[in-house]
């Protein structure tokens, strides 16, 4: 199975192999030289459906959420009408205000996307969330798995995921 962000999501949020769903990687490469690659992050190249448009079409009182620190996966889980349906809240850096994005990636920082997590919640409380925290992964990208920087993000994002488990808490949730 190939180990790409988009394939997978898509695995994780439909429930079958690449091969079923159609997400096989990141970018489709195209033997023409002059091609430039096309993204694979379109909810229209999903080949079934989602959790999103199951809990939509078979259970429409339910309330999904999906916050995605990537802004790749909120285009890949977005709306796509009468094909796929997006989750009831959808957050992403780049459907928010003023959030820290890396400047490379556009990916939001840990803290933030589940700062816009419990906000969510805060206003409705889901039947299903799915939250994407993009900082480990876009830091070991960036300087390796063995660099400290790692060791600082695999903290932040404990620190995060801590911030939503108070709020749970707190809430009584």
């Amino acid at each position: 199975m190939p180990t790409r962000t988009n394939t997978t999501h898509a695995t994780l949020l439909t429930g079958v192999h690449p091969d079923a769903h159609g997400i096989v990687g990141n970018d489709y490469w195209s033997r023409s030289p002059s091609a430039p690659p096309t993204r694979l992050d379109a909810p229209e190249l999903l080949e079934v459906e989602t959790l999103f448009t199951v809990a939509e079409t078979r259970s429409p009182r339910l309330v999904t959420m999906a916050a995605f620190g990537k802004p790749k996966l909120a285009r890949l889980f977005a709306d796509s009408p009468r094909r796929q349906h997006a989750p009831d809240e959808l957050w992403s850096p780049a459907l928010a205000g003023s959030v820290r994005r890396d400047p490379i990636t556009g990916y939001s920082a840990d803290a933030d996307t589940m700062e816009a997590v419990v906000e969510l919640m805060a206003r409705a409380e889901p039947d299903l969330a799915v939250i994407n925290i993009a900082d480990v992964d876009r830091t070991a990208h960036g300087a390796g798995p063995d660099h400290p920087a790692v060791v600082r993000a695999i903290e932040g994002a404990g620190a995060a995921i801590g911030r939503l488990v108070a709020y749970l808490q707190e809430s009584g949730r």
